[in-house]
């Protein structure tokens, strides 16, 4: 959906999954025909604009809500979507901001703050959270992520992953998280290697090193 484009949207009672590519703003034309979906993709390519979207509308057929990210300032439409979806089973991330770089010393963007409350659909029903190319050293990330763990009281399994090349900062990362206090008790948390980084791993081997 780009910004500029002509888009018809009609009320789909029967629709059961959804892929959207946001691109800026959130109408409530959109979300508003989405109600019935059980599978949710939405792709973000650009800053957002949350003033349109409609906070009245309840996603209460949703199991299943995956989220790709490019842009800071994205876990506002993630509370606004946990906020929406009371039976959420699963939550599928994918990270593609990366905050480091030539052009990101010029971004503003306003930091998150952990809410002092959790969405029904986390301590009701999230089962399952994967996370891929989780950016932990980034402090907006990692408080995302302990706030799901420390919130979702019947979380089964915690999988996270990223592309990188230094294990031994992935292995800090990851030792953080398990270190948290998690709401689920049987919450199994799952640290996942990278095509890359069992290439690296093999390297190291085959060097000695």
């Amino acid at each position: 959906m780009e910004d500029d484009s002509a888009c018809l949207i009609e009320n789909m009672p029967e629709l059961l999954e959804a892929h959207i590519n946001v691109c800026g703003v959130i109408y409530e034309n959109v979300h508003g025909s989405l109600t019935s979906v059980k599978r949710l993709f939405l792709d973000i390519t650009s800053p957002l604009d949350l003033t349109k979207f409609p906070t009245n509308i309840i996603f209460k057929q949703l199991v299943y809500l995956e989220l790709h990210t490019y842009e800071p300032e994205w876990w506002y439409l993630f509370m606004l979507m946990l906020d929406s979806s009371p039976n959420l089973q699963v939550l599928k991330l994918f990270s593609y901001w990366v905050r480091d770089g030539p052009d990101r010393d010029r971004v503003a963007y306003e930091r998150w703050t952990p809410p002092n409350y959790a969405p029904e659909c986390l301590w009701n029903c999230l089962e399952t959270l994967v996370w891929e190319n989780y950016q932990g050293e980034m402090e907006d990330e990692k408080e995302v992520a302990q706030y799901i763990l420390r919130n979702a009281s019947r979380l089964k399994t915690a999988t996270f992953s990223r592309t990188d090349v230094h294990p031994v900062k992935n292995l800090e990362m990851f030792k953080e998280l398990a270190s948290v206090v998690r709401a689920s008790n049987s919450c199994q948390l799952v640290f996942k290697e990278t095509d890359i980084l069992r290439k690296y791993y093999k390297l190291i081997t085959f060097l000695g090193l």
